[in-house]
């Protein structure tokens, strides 16, 4: 008897008319068992949903009055329907091939909570380090690489299902304006969950994202701080001024701000965060 294949939803987050006019542009191929659904942060606005969107049968789109793109996220996860979930920006051209490779390796493999994907820079190229073939993650991850949200994909029904992104991390939140997805795939893995890195191209990302970009933001050197504090907490201290010194060499922060909030944020996570909990409001 053949089983059902998997079906597959993926989560877009946005926010105001310019994020839903984004979110009609993006490139989403229109497959059987593939569906989108968008989360549309609408604070104090009345925004008319772009004919684009409205007339497509595949795309669903469910508004939120609340703020901060980890509480989008998480309204998003709590809204969705299928199998399979693939976290998303609004600024991204998605690959057929690339979405159906993320259903066939959930099907594979029954005990896979969370699947891992590359997005690639539309110039052949690409913006971060990835693995030449597949990874087990279990410990820390690969050397030199690091999580981006639109990455993830997660099973539903899984152990990883329950899971929601912290809303005191990522941008919108009040101090600690990075670092969502490292703390949800510390969950995951602390849990025992199976996550696994593919060497498959799911979209393609056109502009860099936080991790490559020039940090100007001290609440994104302070979310940082935190996620390595976590990760970390033997070792943070040496490796906040390895990071800074790193990063004033390449040219995207400069030393002392950078080194000073890192620690800002290490302290207020320790202090006033708690960091496993399904909501900063629990």
């Amino acid at each position: 008897m053949n089983k059902r294949p998997l079906s597959l939803e993926v989560m877009i987050s946005t926010l105001g008319s310019d994020g839903i006019k984004r979110v009609a542009a993006m490139t989403l191929p229109q497959m059987a068992g593939v569906s989108y659904l968008v989360s549309w942060q609408t604070v104090g606005e009345d925004s008319l949903l772009p004919e684009q969107l409205e007339a497509r049968s595949d795309v669903r789109v469910i508004r939120t009055a609340s703020k901060g793109l980890s509480r989008n996220r998480n309204h998003a996860l709590d809204h969705a329907s299928a199998d399979v979930l693939l976290i998303a920006d609004d600024d991204l051209d998605y690959i057929p091939q690339g979405l159906e490779a993320v259903r066939t390796a959930f099907e594979a493999d029954p005990d896979l909570d969370i699947g891992l994907f590359r997005y690639s820079n539309g110039c052949g190229g690409y913006e971060k380090v990835y693995p030449q073939s597949p990874v087990r993650i279990a410990g820390h991850l690969p050397k030199d690489y690091y999580t981006t949200s639109m990455e993830i994909a997660i099973r539903r029904e899984g152990r990883s299902g329950s899971l929601r992104f912290h809303e005191e991390f990522g941008l919108g939140a009040p101090v600690l304006k990075c670092g969502e997805e490292e703390l949800f795939l510390l969950s995951a893995r602390r849990a025992g969950h199976k996550i696994v890195l593919f060497s498959v191209d799911l979209c393609v990302h056109r502009g860099l994202t936080t991790g490559n970009r020039r940090v100007a933001d001290r609440g994104v050197y302070r979310g940082m701080g935190a996620v390595t504090a976590l990760i970390y907490p033997l070792t943070f201290l040496p490796r906040f001024v390895l990071a800074a010194w790193r990063g004033k060499k390449r040219g995207i922060m400069k030393f002392f701000p950078a080194l000073i909030n890192f620690i800002y944020g290490a302290a207020y996570m320790a202090l006033r965060v708690r960091p496993f909990g399904r909501r900063a409001a629990d």
